[in-house]
C-alpha cells in the first residue's frame, strides 16, 4: 500500500505560515498616527462644513441635513489633499493628545458662560438670530410682507429693525450668512442654548488649527505654547463664548495656511488649491476674510520668483496659478452671498468693498509680475548678499514694531469720521471723563490694545521672534514659514495700522484675533524655539514658555466667571411666553413694539421676529389711532405689544400695570482708555398686552 505524502496543513500550520509572509498591524503605532492626525484633518472638516453651508445658502436652498450629509461627502473627496503626514513617533502622539485633551477642557471651562446676547446691541445678536432663523428656513432672507401690511397707514411705523433692514418686501439680515449658517444646524438638533454656547467648538477647532501649524514651525512641544497662550487671552473667550464670525475666520487662515506649508511640503499641486480655497473661506465668514489670502497669494507668488532653478519655477509657477484658482471663487461667493442676502450691508460697506477690491487686483498683478517676469538678476543678487539682507530684514521689522508702539508718544488719530462713529466715540469720552473729541479713532493705541491682553513682555517677545523668522526665511529659503509670515504680517500692518472699527474695547479687538494674536503668540513662542536650540541658553526656554502661556491669563481679574449679557436669554423667553400668551391659541402671532429700553441692551424686534416666531412692527408713537390701525391692517387678530416705557402706550385700565418682566442684564464694560474689568448691571424691565379694538392695550395677567 502506497502512502501519500501530500498531507494538507493543519489550521495552526496555515496560520504560521500567513504570519511569516505578512506583518500583522502594529497598533500602537496605528493609535499614533490617528491622534496625530486629528488636529491636521479639522481643516478638512471645517472647509467642507463652511463651503456646502455657504452654497445652500446662497442658493436659497439651505437645510440642515443637507449641510450635513453634504460635509460628510465633500469631506471624504478631499481627504487624500489633507496636510502632510507628521512622524507617527511618541512626541508628535502626545503633543497631539495634550492639545485635544486642552482644547476639550477649554470648552468644557466656558461652557457655562456663554454668551446670552438676542437683544440686538451689536453683531452677535444678529448672528445668533440669523442662526435660529435657518434652522427652520431655507432662505437667509426674510419675507416682510405681511410685516408691511401691518403698518400700512401707521406714521413712524417700520418694519426694519436694528440689523434687518426691509429693502422692498423682503428683510435683508445684515452681514455673511456662513457662520450663522453653522450654527443653525447646531439649533436644529440642539437647540437655542446648545447654539449659544456652539462657538467655542469653532474656537477649539482654530485653537487645534493654530496647533497643527505651530508644530511643525517650532515642534509638537513648543506648539502647545502658543495655543495655550491664545485660548486663555480675554479676546478668544469672549468672541468664542458669543456668537461672533471671528473664531470661524480664525480657523480657516490657519487651516489655509496649514495646507499652503504642506503643499510646499510635499510639493503637490492639487494641495496649492486646496489651501486657496481654505484660507479664501475667511471671506465667507467675514468680508474683509480676503485680506489674509492677498498676503498667502503673495508669498506664494515671491517663493517662485526667488527659486533659482527653473525647472522648480515653472513647477512652482503652476502652483501660484493654482493657489489663486482655489481661493477666488470661494472668495467671489462670499461677496454674492453679501450682495443678494445682505443687500442693505453690502450697500453700506461699499467704500471699504472698493479698498479691498483694489487690494486684491493689486495682489495679483504683483504676484503675475513675480511669476512671469525675468529676475534672474533679482535672485543673484539675493543669493550672494543672503545673510546681510537677513539682517537686514530682521532689523526693519524690529523698527516697524518700535514704530507702532510707540506711536501714542508723538501722534494722535482723528480718522473717525461717521456721524455714528463721532457719536458713539464721544459718548464714552464723556461716560469716561475723558476729553470729549468724537474724531478720536485711536489707531495710535492698536500695538497697545495687543499688549493689554497679551502683556508687554509677550507683545515684546513677539516682535523679536518676528525678525528671527523673518531672518531664517531668507538665509534658508523657509517657504512654509514666508507664506505664514507675510499672511499675519499683511493683516497685521493694514489693522495695526488703521483698525477701522469703533474703538471701545472688548469690542475693538476683534480685528486682531482672527490672525494678529495668533500671530503674536505663535512667533513670541518661536523666540523659546531659537533659545532651546542653544546649548548655552536652553535653561532660559522653560521659564519663557511659561510666561508666554500664562501672561495672558493674569489680565482677567474678576471678568472670567462674568457671562455677557446675562440674563438676556431669561428675557428673551419672557418675551415669547408673553407673546404666547397674547395670541391665546390663535395662531396669528402678530406683536408690535413699541421700544423703549436703555441703548445698551439695544432693539427687541428682531428677537420677535426670529426666537418668538412672531410677525413684528415697531411703532415708536404707539397712540390708540395708530395700534388700532396696525390691529385693523392685521384682519381684526390678537396682538401683543411688547413695551418698555409704561406710558408709551394707553391702557384699558387708565393706569399702568405692574411690569410682565423686570430683572436686570449684566454687561460688559465698555471702555476707550482700558481693557474691560468689570460690568454694568442694566435694568430690564417690560410691560405686555394685547390690542384692543380702540387702540387701547390690555395687559396680560
Amino acid at each position: 500500500m502506497s502512502v501519500s505524502t501530500n498531507h494538507a496543513p493543519v489550521a495552526g500550520h496555515r496560520r504560521a505560515a500567513r504570519d511569516e509572509t505578512t506583518p500583522g498591524v502594529d497598533w500602537p503605532d496605528l493609535c499614533r498616527r490617528f491622534v496625530t492626525a486629528i488636529p491636521d484633518r479639522l481643516a478638512l472638516i471645517f472647509f467642507s462644513a463652511s463651503l456646502v453651508v455657504s452654497v445652500l445658502l446662497v442658493a436659497h436652498a439651505f437645510n440642515v441635513y443637507a449641510a450635513v450629509l453634504g460635509t460628510l461627502l465633500l469631506t471624504a473627496l478631499t481627504w487624500r489633499f489633507g496636510p502632510s503626514r507628521l512622524p507617527s513617533d511618541q512626541r508628535h502622539a502626545v503633543g497631539s493628545l495634550v492639545a485635544i485633551q486642552i482644547v476639550v477642557g477649554w470648552i468644557w471651562v466656558n461652557l457655562p458662560n456663554y454668551q446670552q446676547e438676542l437683544s440686538v446691541a451689536r453683531d452677535p445678536a444678529i448672528y445668533a438670530i440669523r442662526g435660529w432663523w435657518l434652522s427652520t428656513h431655507s432662505s437667509p432672507v426674510i419675507d416682510a410682507t405681511q410685516l408691511l401690511q401691518g403698518i400700512q397707514g401707521v406714521n413712524g411705523a417700520t418694519a426694519s429693525a436694528a440689523g434687518f433692514p426691509v429693502q422692498g418686501d423682503t428683510i435683508y439680515p445684515q452681514a455673511a450668512s456662513t457662520v450663522p449658517g453653522l450654527f443653525a444646524v447646531v439649533a436644529h438638533f440642539a437647540g437655542l442654548r446648545a447654539m449659544l454656547a456652539s462657538n467655542l467648538v469653532i474656537g477649539g477647532v482654530g485653537l487645534l488649527l493654530l496647533y497643527a501649524l505651530a508644530r511643525r514651525i517650532v515642534g509638537p512641544m513648543w506648539a502647545l505654547v502658543p495655543m495655550v497662550s491664545l485660548a486663555v487671552s480675554m479676546p478668544m473667550i469672549f468672541f468664542s463664548r458669543a456668537t461672533y464670525t471671528e473664531p470661524a475666520a480664525l480657523a480657516a487662515v490657519f487651516g489655509g495656511l496649514l495646507l499652503l506649508w504642506s503643499a510646499h511640503a510635499t510639493r503637490r499641486p492639487v494641495v496649492f488649491a486646496f489651501a486657496g480655497a481654505t484660507l479664501s473661506v475667511s471671506s465667507l465668514a467675514r468680508i474683509d476674510g480676503l485680506i489674509a489670502f492677498c498676503g498667502a497669494l503673495f508669498a506664494v507668488a515671491l517663493v517662485t520668483a526667488l527659486v533659482s532653478d527653473e525647472v522648480d519655477r515653472r513647477r512652482l509657477r503652476w502652483s501660484t496659478l493654482l493657489f489663486a484658482a482655489g481661493g477666488l471663487p470661494v472668495a467671489v461667493l462670499g461677496l454674492v452671498d453679501v450682495k443678494y442676502n445682505s443687500a442693505a450691508y453690502y450697500l453700506s460697506q461699499v467704500g471699504e468693498l472698493h479698498q479691498l477690491f483694489a487690494l486684491v487686483g493689486l495682489t495679483i498683478v504683483a504676484s503675475a509680475l513675480l511669476v512671469f517676469l525675468p529676475l534672474g538678476a533679482v535672485r543673484r543678487v539675493v543669493a550672494d548678499h543672503r545673510s546681510g539682507l537677513a539682517q537686514s530684514a530682521a532689523v526693519i521689522v524690529v523698527l516697524i514694531g518700535v514704530i507702532l508702539a510707540t506711536r501714542p508718544l508723538w501722534w494722535t488719530a482723528h480718522l473717525n469720521t461717521t456721524a455714528i462713529g463721532i457719536t458713539a466715540v464721544a459718548g464714552r469720552q464723556k461716560a469716561e471723563g475723558l476729553v470729549v473729541d468724537g474724531t478720536r479713532s485711536f489707531d495710535e493705541q492698536t500695538v497697545t490694545w495687543l499688549a493689554w491682553y497679551l502683556t508687554w513682555p509677550v507683545v515684546i517677545l513677539g516682535i523679536l521672534g518676528l525678525a528671527l523668522m523673518v531672518r531664517h526665511i531668507v538665509r534658508a529659503r523657509d517657504r512654509g514659514l514666508l507664506a505664514v509670515v507675510l499672511t499675519v504680517g499683511v493683516v497685521a500692518m493694514l489693522y495695526l495700522n488703521k483698525v477701522s472699527i469703533t474703538p471701545d474695547q472688548i469690542w475693538a479687538s476683534r480685528r486682531f484675533l482672527p490672525v494678529v494674536f495668533p500671530g503674536v503668540v505663535l512667533a513670541a513662542s518661536y523666540v523659546v524655539y531659537v533659545v532651546a536650540a542653544r546649548a548655552s541658553w536652553r535653561w532660559l526656554a522653560a521659564p519663557l514658555a511659561v510666561l508666554i502661556a500664562i501672561a495672558p491669563a493674569l489680565q482677567w481679574r474678576r471678568l472670567f466667571q462674568q457671562t455677557e449679557f446675562e440674563g438676556g436669554l431669561a428675557a428673551a423667553n419672557a418675551t415669547c411666553s408673553a407673546i404666547d400668551r397674547g395670541d391665546a391659541g390663535s395662531g396669528a402671532r402678530f406683536s408690535v413694539y413699541a421700544g423703549g429700553p436703555p441703548a445698551i441692551l439695544g432693539s427687541w424686534a428682531p428677537q420677535m421676529l426670529s426666537i418668538c416666531s412672531s410677525s413684528v412692527v415697531t411703532v415708536p408713537a404707539a397712540t390708540p389711532a395708530a395700534l388700532s390701525q396696525v390691529r385693523s391692517n392685521w384682519g381684526g387678530k390678537a396682538v401683543t405689544v411688547i413695551a418698555f416705557d409704561p406710558t408709551s402706550v394707553h391702557w384699558s385700565s387708565g393706569v399702568a400695570p405692574a411690569p410682565l418682566y423686570a430683572s436686570v442684564v449684566r454687561v460688559w464694560a465698555q471702555n476707550l482708555s482700558s481693557r474691560p474689568m468689570g460690568w454694568m448691571t442694566v435694568p430690564c424691565v417690560f410691560y405686555a398686552g394685547v390690542i384692543q379694538a380702540d387702540g387701547t392695550v390690555a395687559p396680560l395677567p
